[in-house]
């Protein structure tokens, strides 16, 4: 059995990505719906992040968006104690994401992960003394 994992594209994978025998499920940012890009995340899930982290509160004024949602989901989901708390969880159900007390900080977390999977063949190589 193939250990949970999530992982960004830029284009839309082959069902079986994750390897043979295996099945990938994917969770676009957004979708086409009678010719126009409609987002993935709801207006109701909008308004409960909006409602949770409410503008003021928190260190940070940005407002959230869909966009910044979905960076911030993709964080969690890469949190090493995210996946070993919910391990049993995540083999059989949809993720359920919690509130963390700090939203901008696992969404930049989750920016700076999602630009470095998507951009990995274009990053400079690190420096390493051999």
């Amino acid at each position: 059995m193939k250990p949970w994992m999530a992982c960004a594209v830029e284009t839309v994978p082959d069902l079986h990505y994750v390897g043979a025998a295996s099945g990938a499920i994917v969770l676009s940012f957004a979708r086409l719906d009678d010719g126009s890009i409609e987002s993935n995340i709801t207006d109701w899930a909008l308004d409960q992040f909006k409602k949770h982290y409410q503008p003021g509160h928190g260190k940070n004024d940005r407002p959230i968006t869909k966009e910044s949602i979905f960076h911030y989901v993709y964080g969690v989901l890469h949190d090493p104690i995210y996946r070993e708390k919910y391990a049993q969880n995540l083999r059989r159900e949809f993720p359920r994401i919690p509130f963390y007390s700090d939203f901008w900080q696992w969404a930049d977390w989750g920016t700076t992960l999602m630009d470095l999977h998507i951009g990995y063949e274009t990053v400079e190589p690190w420096p390493l003394p051999r």
